[in-house]
């Protein structure tokens, strides 16, 4: 579809994100002789044909845009279709960037689509560390030593790599460029660019790679909150200090910045707020001094300057909002966090500001109104879609095969006799691969340790973290195996499919309450039960949507926890605000 710049009413050919005759950026208006509707259904992906669902809902999306909307939150389970809305709104704005949770669902989306994908440098083979087994571009000579890389960028050449954010050039410094440039230099210059929360945080607020763009599209925005919250947290121990400081300390002392390891006393171990409002200088300014250091290699500055970013905001934020902010003190761990109590304030500076259209998708929205509060969106200024499953209630029964109450006063004697509970339901699937929904590692270990069965496959490192192979192992062995296993893991619940005969049936353990002894999910808790609510039913939801991927697919759900009747019934009334009917009506 065409798009007219605001300033100067140039149309803007397709992939153009500054106006070629004024310079402006950003500022783009629909050309209003066009259909809206007719023209996302022009950019609707070219080898599949909408259904009916997906009809609506762009014709939906087609009206809000033409009324002014600039937040479109679109809540639809698996089934929907809703990455192919989404490339649909990429393809109509021409000038998109698509953010995912996980490297899994970019791979999806990379897979399906062919989006040019940005991912961070652990993923890449170091050229110059090739002399060295499994050396990634993140562990290369040019983060670890404090040289120039021969197969990096730098800001003259003749093989441009990429025009960053100010319009200056990066051009690779050899022919054999560096494979991490070489795919990042396509993002930039690409009018459509994947990326995961963890690399479009810190790209578009503490670089100038990227630039603004028309559309930015969030996929399992359930999650949002978390992934400001793990940007924004901050962790002090004598053991990061230790870790930081140690190998610096000689060169510290010859400079005359530091004669020892700044290290937390018992003293420091408080939760007082007027006391870190003064004390938190002191780590700030220790951290200062490393990058006074000559011959800091890079990978060490930027850890470096993210910390002190860190230990800046936190020192202004308990300056003028105390009150927002929890610091939990641990005696045992010589450890102190610092944590926003909710993240409203920062969710639009960090991530909704850097498009003038915002796509936001999940299957566990759940509520608008909610929503828009705990993440700093004017209501008004937001389209709200809901879509029922599609999927028949016979193929996705619920069963309620309670065996006793799982939170933490009950599960000591609950947990034995689920073990003939989940032997029975493993009996009746002899067949079918299987999950498990732990909700901690912990139940995990216990469910394996004491089931005994060789149908098991187990992702928990809590026995032995250094050795344990990693989640994205264990769930590749469990797709790729012919025989019937059974995944037991607190940690797939979102961002993994198991379609078809992957996932025949599946055991929800534990109800999913968040963790109260987390001191911020406390204070939210206290201050707003409907988010603690919220919480608790999108976990369940989504771990509910784990067997379930297209209309031909089917598969059972047991849930054990008793605490579902709670749920269900009146004793934690606020989540019956937001479980959905396709989850209620499904059972049995």
């Amino acid at each position: 579809m065409p798009l007219k710049c605001q300033e100067c009413g140039e149309i803007l050919k397709k992939g153009l994100i500054i106006c070629p005759e004024c310079g402006r950026r950003g500022v783009f208006v629909k050309d209003n002789t066009v259909d809206t509707y007719s023209a996302l259904i022009e950019n609707f992906p070219s080898w599949m044909t909408p259904r009916p669902q997906q009809e609506t809902i762009l014709k939906k999306i087609a009206q809000g845009l033409d009324e002014g909307y600039h937040y479109i939150l679109l809540d639809a389970g698996t089934g929907i279709g809703k990455s192919a809305i989404a490339v649909t709104l990429a393809n109509y704005f021409s000038s998109a960037y698509l953010v995912t949770i996980t490297k899994q669902l970019q791979d999806q989306y990379y897979n399906d689509f062919k989006f040019q994908v940005l991912k961070g440098r652990n993923n890449f083979d170091c050229i110059e560390g090739m002399v060295f087994k499994n050396t990634t571009c993140d562990d290369g000579l040019c983060q670890t030593a404090d040289l120039v890389c021969d197969h990096g960028i730098s800001s003259k050449g003749e093989s441009l790599c990429f025009y960053d954010l100010r319009g200056q050039p990066w051009y690779f410094n050899s022919d054999n460029p560096c494979h991490y440039w070489l795919q990042k230099g396509k993002s930039v210059q690409s009018p459509i660019t994947l990326m995961n929360y963890s690399s479009f945080f810190p790209e578009m607020n503490y670089m100038d790679h990227f630039g603004e763009r028309v559309l930015a599209v969030f996929d399992e925005v359930h999650n949002m909150e978390n992934q400001v919250m793990d940007q924004l947290s901050l962790e002090l121990s004598n053991k990061i200090l230790k870790k930081d400081f140690d190998e610096y300390m000689d060169r510290l002392r010859e400079i005359d910045e530091l004669n020892t390891i700044p290290q937390l006393s018992e003293d420091d171990l408080t939760e007082d707020v007027d006391f870190w409002k003064e004390h938190i200088a002191k780590f700030n300014d220790a951290y200062k001094s490393i990058l006074k250091v000559p011959d800091v290699p890079l990978k060490k500055r930027k850890s470096v300057h993210r910390t002190i970013n860190r230990l800046s905001m936190v020192e202004s934020e308990l300056e003028d909002h105390p009150r927002e902010w929890v610091i939990e003190a641990n005696q045992k761990a010589k450890m102190v966090t610092f944590k926003p109590v909710e993240v409203s304030r920062f969710v639009q500076r960090y991530l909704l500001s850097h498009t003038d259209y915002c796509l936001l998708m999940s299957a566990t929205i759940l509520s608008k109104d909610h929503f828009c509060k705990w993440h700093g969106i004017n209501p008004e200024d937001a389209l709200y879609i809901q879509v029922k499953s599609p999927f028949k209630i016979e193929n996705r029964p619920i069963y309620l095969k309670t065996t006793g109450r799982m939170s933490s006063k009950f599960i000591d004697q609950s947990k034995p006799l689920s073990i003939s509970a989940l032997k029975n339901i493993l009996e009746k699937h002899p067949e079918d691969k299987g999950l498990i929904h732990t909700h901690s590692h912990k139940l995990a270990t216990y469910i394996s340790e004491n089931l005994q069965d060789p149908r098991i496959i187990i992702y928990s490192p809590q026995s032995n973290r250094r050795r344990s192979p990693k989640r994205e192992v264990v769930i590749r062995k469990f797709i790729e195996s012919d025989k019937p296993l059974v995944l037991v893991a607190p940690s797939v619940d979102e961002g993994v499919d198991f379609p078809d005969d992957l996932c025949r049936f599946q055991i929800i353990y534990k109800m999913p309450f968040p963790y109260l002894g987390d001191k911020q999910i406390m204070t939210r808790m206290r201050r707003d039960g409907y988010w603690y609510a919220y919480k608790t039913v999108a976990s369940l939801v989504q771990a509910y949507g784990r067997g379930m991927r297209n209309e031909d697919d089917y598969c059972d759900t047991y849930i054990l926890d008793q605490d579902i009747y709670g749920v269900m019934r009146d004793r934690w009334r606020k989540c019956l605000y937001f479980i959905p009917e396709y989850f209620e009506e499904a059972i049995v």
